[in-house]
């Protein structure tokens, strides 16, 4: 398998669109059976959010063997030679592997994060859940697959793991790609998203300015009648006001992202999904929930009550699939992207909610 990387994101980008979109447009990918596919639109916001909820509704669930019925899962927690022999067999000519982590949730205040508990990889034919909270320790041989420069580790927000991982256990993981910059680069769908959920940002924003503006006037009624028409005219002008100061302060800053300074893309997102990608902009995480509808056609179930268990307690086969759907499914989508990237495949039609 060929190593695969983005040196240049935005050449990609263009490239990729302009080839892709032009067969997209004229044959569509496709569904398989009992998969529920729609046609891509190429308007701003595509279907509405209830439809695409419901599409996503009739999608089948995805597992670790959906992409390989044989996929095996190995579970290991006592002993390092367990891991030795499982390296020795799965891990030959491996170039590309899903990442992910997990640990016992604190429901304390203020109380530290507990270490990480559990590291999940996954390779085309095989996944690995080490249980590292049991053994005490990272097997030397596993540190040493974490910061191989020539293995890629994939993952949605995979530099967050990666660092709590350091944090935690002092284990370095080398060459690290997020599936979220990836998805942006070779697939416009994105931008389009983003663009559709700011244009309701901004709907409500002046829905509630409105709102603000409706109650002043009525508040200003209730003390003096006589000063309703004033009151009303005042507090649309300081609503003007309050818009064009907006407006001139987005233009600024997309002036801004001009320069590749700052971006706004992300705008109303958490502050630790805000991430630097290619480039050097900032740029928002993309879910694995997401990804799986948009790639695979799937449903990735993401039951609370399996994520906030206790990881450090021996893991119930609810929880090994869990783990190992996480590790697997960001494999997955990484090579249905590279598929994308590489013109292998059309961009895909299903949307996402």
């Amino acid at each position: 398998m060929s190593q695969w990387r983005f040196k240049d994101v935005a050449d990609i980008a263009t490239r990729v669109a302009s080839s892709l979109l032009s067969s997209m447009s004229a044959s569509p990918m496709q569904s398989r059976p009992g998969v529920v596919g729609r046609q891509f639109s190429s308007k701003v916001g595509g279907t509405s959010s209830s439809a695409r909820k419901e599409i996503a509704l009739n999608l089948p669930s995805y597992s670790f063997t959906t992409m390989d019925p044989v996929r095996r899962l190995y579970y290991l927690r006592e002993r390092d030679a367990d891991f030795e022999g499982w390296k020795n067999q799965s891990l030959r000519g491996v170039t590309v592997l899903g990442f992910d982590i997990e640990w016992r949730p604190s429901f304390v205040k203020d109380r530290p994060e507990n270490r990480v508990a559990t590291i999940q990889i996954a390779s085309k034919h095989d996944v690995s859940v080490v249980q590292i909270s049991n053994l005490g320790h990272v097997p030397q041989n596993l540190r040493d697959i974490l910061r191989n420069p020539n293995i890629i580790k994939v993952g949605v927000g995979i530099d967050g793991d990666a660092r709590k991982l350091l944090r935690d256990w002092e284990v370095e993981v080398v060459n690290m790609l997020d599936l979220s910059f990836i998805a942006r680069a070779v697939d416009p769908y994105w931008e389009q998203q983003d663009a559709a959920r700011q244009l309701i940002r901004e709907q409500q924003q002046r829905e509630q300015r409105e709102q603000r503006a409706r109650e002043q006037t009525l508040a200003a009624q209730d003390q003096d009648p006589t000063a309703s028409t004033s009151s009303f005219a005042t507090s649309h002008l300081s609503l003007e006001s309050s818009h064009d100061a907006g407006s001139n302060n987005k233009n600024k800053n997309k002036n801004k992202n001009s320069n590749g300074d700052d971006d706004d893309d992300d705008v109303g997102k958490p502050k630790e999904e805000k991430k630097k990608g290619w480039g050097g902009k900032k740029r928002g995480l993309i879910s694995l929930k997401r990804l799986t509808i948009r790639y695979l056609s799937m449903q990735l179930e993401k039951s609370k009550k399996i994520q906030t268990s206790n990881w450090e307690k021996p893991l119930t086969e609810r929880m090994l699939e869990y783990a190992a759907n996480d590790a697997c499914v960001a494999y997955d989508i990484y090579e249905r992207l590279r598929e994308i990237e590489t013109g292998r495949r059309s961009l895909p039609t299903q949307e996402v909610p």
